[in-house]
């Protein structure tokens, strides 16, 4: 369970690092067309992370890069101590970054307001499969850190019984 958690926490750090990366690529050769379709399609709901009305204004910068590099270190070293405290909190933290990514990029996409009772649609594009994977992956990791807990609570309540202690025991 403890890499799971882990795994989702990378997922949400990782797409945070690729996407700074992706905007210094850009930086340093503005000609590059990779760069541009990293930064406009594939990696567009960080770029709208970056305006100043967003949540995640602040999480975004030149100390960005190394910041992120840091955590992502740091869920390795609780996943290899088996910190399972530590580990579901960096998934419980991610999951709320990666909902609040996914905020950002959809309420800056409504364009002007209306009074109609129209559904959003969201349409199959690269950023709506990269946000889709960092949610789903970090609501794997939330979902399984509250899951171990509980399962934890009932190991204790039922003194023991040995097939919920090898599913509790944080592996």
């Amino acid at each position: 369970m403890l890499t799971i958690q882990t795994c989702g926490t990378l997922v949400v750090l990782g797409a945070f690092a690729l996407a700074e990366v992706a905007a210094y690529a850009l930086d340093a050769s503005p000609n590059w067309d990779l760069a541009w379709y990293l930064n406009v399609v594939v990696f567009r709901s960080f770029e709208r992370a970056r305006v100043e009305s967003s949540p995640l204004n602040g999480a975004f910068g030149p100390s960005t890069f190394p910041i992120v590099l840091a955590l992502m270190a740091v869920a390795v070293a609780f996943r290899l101590m088996r910190l399972r405290l530590a580990v579901a909190l960096m998934a419980n933290l991610s999951f709320g970054a990666a909902l609040l990514l996914a905020h950002a990029g959809l309420s800056s996409e409504t364009g002007p307001a209306t009074a109609s009772l129209s559904a959003i649609s969201l349409r199959p594009r690269a950023e709506t499969w990269t946000v889709g994977l960092i949610i789903i992956t970090s609501f794997v990791a939330f979902a399984t850190s509250h899951a171990g807990f509980v399962l934890a609570i009932w190991h204790d309540i039922m003194g023991g019984r040995p097939e919920v202690s090898s599913l509790a025991d944080g592996v």
